[in-house]
């Protein structure tokens, strides 16, 4: 139960703390551009027309709106998590004071760009508004502001998947380790709770104890020991090997280590070069094959 229980501690869900931080940063871009944009002395009252005025009630409103399609992502499953963001944009469209929170969206947009079509061109919609505005002769230095917060918004949102399917990977393979040594450390139990198990005696339980102690130990201090068909593998390349014998397939992979398909389908190449199997079915079964040794 104590094992179990331990288990289950590791595999719990982690939610990064970037992206909080980084939707802090894009948001007080986005005020600091109305600002700007409305507030400073060479703003005309055309401008100021078009707009609504910083404390108008349109500005408001698409503050709460976009702080609202921002959450709804956090509760959105892959892919349908890009809706909201892109209605968002949708009614900045309508509403030119909502041009200012565009960035806000496209944080969050940014994080579609390794989903399926339709979901992959996304991060599109947040054009819709730049264009409008342009259309109406809104140019000038507002929507200059806007688009610069966007560019940082998106360098943000990519930088921060990057970081994040990173370490994901790097959780994935500790909890590996760490099951593997509860699973080893129930079949040792097991074996001594058995009476008059076949072969077994208490020496040679405590033996068998202090060797399986010995390679929990040495897995612990080299997560990075592998079977040895693998270790001609770089450690991206054997990262691609565990996610293939998961059952993921080149999208899913691409998605969860934050590369392209086409790396991934190189990197596959150059894992079968390598090993000499002849397909990733076989990488599977040989990945599984030296778990359960």
């Amino acid at each position: 139960m104590d094992s179990d229980n331990c288990h289950d501690r590791v595999l719990l869900p982690y939610k990064p703390m970037e992206r909080i931080v980084d939707i802090t940063v894009v948001y007080a871009c986005c005020v600091l551009s109305m600002l700007l944009a409305l507030c400073c002395p060479a703003a005309t009252p055309a401008v100021l027309a078009l707009y609504g005025g910083l404390t108008g009630l349109a500005s408001v409103a698409c503050f709460l709106v976009s702080v609202i399609c921002v959450l709804g992502c956090e509760w959105s499953g892959c892919g349908w998590r890009a809706v909201l963001p892109a209605a968002y944009c949708v009614i900045a469209v309508a509403v030119p004071a909502g041009v200012f929170f565009v960035p806000a969206a496209l944080y969050e947009l940014m994080r579609s760009v390794h989903e399926p079509l339709p979901w992959k061109v996304a991060p599109a919609a947040a054009l819709f508004p730049a264009v409008a505005l342009a259309a109406r002769g809104g140019v000038a230095p507002a929507l200059l502001l806007v688009v610069a917060v966007a560019a940082l918004a998106a360098l943000l949102s990519m930088r921060t998947c990057a970081l994040t399917a990173q370490r994901d990977l790097t959780r994935r393979t500790r909890d590996d380790l760490v099951e593997r040594e509860l699973c080893v450390r129930d079949a040792l139990a097991a074996v001594r709770a058995a009476p008059g198990g076949p072969g077994v005696t208490d020496e040679g339980a405590a033996a068998g104890a202090g060797a399986i102690a010995g390679a929990s130990a040495a897995a612990a201090a080299e997560p990075d020991a592998r079977p040895r068909e693998f270790e001609c593998l770089t450690e991206r390349e054997y990262e691609i090997v565990r996610l293939v014998a998961e059952g993921l397939d080149n999208h899913e992979i691409a998605a969860e280590a934050f590369i392209s398909e086409g790396t991934v389908r190189n990197r596959i190449s150059s894992v079968l070069s390598k090993t000499g199997y002849k397909n990733r079915t076989q990488l599977a079964v040989a990945w599984w094959r030296s778990r359960s040794l």
